[in-house]
């Protein structure tokens, strides 16, 4: 840990260095207390927004751990783990089997990465997009555009990742084995529903330019906060009861609850026209394009599973009226030739 701490302060003691002869020409010697004001009640609401975030991500950990092992040997079998497992569990102690569950959930959500790519590539892109544009004629319109892009590369992202999680999981990489362990497979059904969770954080960081452009990110501590509280209340009732499912369940519904909170506060200082008429039947084609895919195993093909994804791209491109070539071009610098 000591390494990590002194890794990460040569890493920002190195970049503030790199940094300082491009800004040293604009330090000046006296402190303007109305800028510094204005910046402290700007920047004071991310940090319990920050810790509030913190807090939704780690406390299903902090329940799954608590969890009794003769609850985790009903819900995942007694033959969890296999035959190891039990050897070491008669040497060490039953909670081996609540310690292999915490490990099975931390190793397999892991394959989420694929999607919490997706939403950080949108994040990084999407701050300066929104501040590069904020005095357009047509900014909100605009903005509200790119929500409906937005959602069709996270739905798709969603079933792709959804649909071939187990092809993923078991890709053999030379010399080393699967590209996640069989151990942690156990937890290969929460992928959906963690997946789920990021669909509404990338929605969260959209909505979050209405916070920043009309300086109210005070309302990100409400957000966080009663996100966190949901997140709390739900991994208190179920996660002893149902597991890791439960504990993906009640992070996803935290997400969902921060973005319906901030865009709430938000809409009044800052509405974007956002069509969710439409982005509710985008929605409702993912789950439907999802659920033919969980109840008949006969799609569950490479082909057939390409296929299902194609189609939902074009019906829910029509859907929320997104031409993909001009949406990838509004996102290039000076790519404003069009609607998306």
């Amino acid at each position: 840990i000591e390494s990590i701490l002194i890794a990460n302060l040569a890493a920002s003691a190195t970049s503030l260095l790199l940094l300082l002869p491009s800004a040293a020409g604009q330090i000046g010697g006296g402190v303007d207390r109305a800028v510094w004001k204005q910046l402290l009640v700007f920047g004071l609401p991310f940090v319990p927004g920050g810790l509030g975030y913190a807090l939704v991500e780690r406390l299903n950990i902090f329940f799954l751990e608590r969890i009794p092992p003769e609850r985790v040997i009903e819900l995942y079998g007694a033959d969890v783990g296999g035959a190891d497992l039990a050897a070491r569990a008669a040497e060490l102690g039953p909670y081996v089997y609540t310690e292999y569950v915490v490990g099975a959930y931390g190793g397999i959500i892991k394959l989420a990465v694929l999607m919490a790519l997706v939403v950080q590539m949108f994040r990084y892109a999407w701050q300066p997009f929104f501040l590069q544009h904020q005095n357009d004629e047509d900014a909100r319109p605009l903005f509200a555009r790119v929500f409906s892009l937005l959602t069709l590369a996270l739905l798709t992202v969603f079933l792709g990742v959804s649909f071939f999680a187990a092809e993923i999981v078991s890709f053999p990489i030379p010399g080393v084995g699967p590209l996640i362990q069989p151990r942690y497979w156990l937890g290969l059904p929460v992928i959906p529903v963690v997946l789920a969770g990021f669909v509404f954080q990338g929605w969260y960081y959209h909505i979050s330019a209405a916070a920043y452009l009309s300086n109210t990110t005070k309302y990100f501590v409400h957000a966080t906060m009663t996100g966190s509280a949901a997140a709390l209340l739900l991994n208190v009732l179920f996660v002893p009861r149902l597991g890791m499912m439960a504990a993906a369940a009640a992070t996803a519904v935290s997400y969902a609850v921060m973005t319906i909170t901030l865009y709430a506060l938000t809409r009044r200082a800052y509405a974007m026209p956002i069509r969710f008429g439409r982005v509710a039947a985008a929605v409702a084609a993912a789950c439907a394009v999802f659920a033919v895919w969980s109840v008949f195993p006969t799609v569950r093909t490479l082909w057939a599973e390409t296929l299902l994804i194609a189609g939902f791209v074009v019906v829910s491109a029509r859907i929320l009226d997104v031409r993909i070539g001009s949406a990838v071009r509004l996102l290039l610098p000076g790519g404003r030739d069009g609607p998306p």
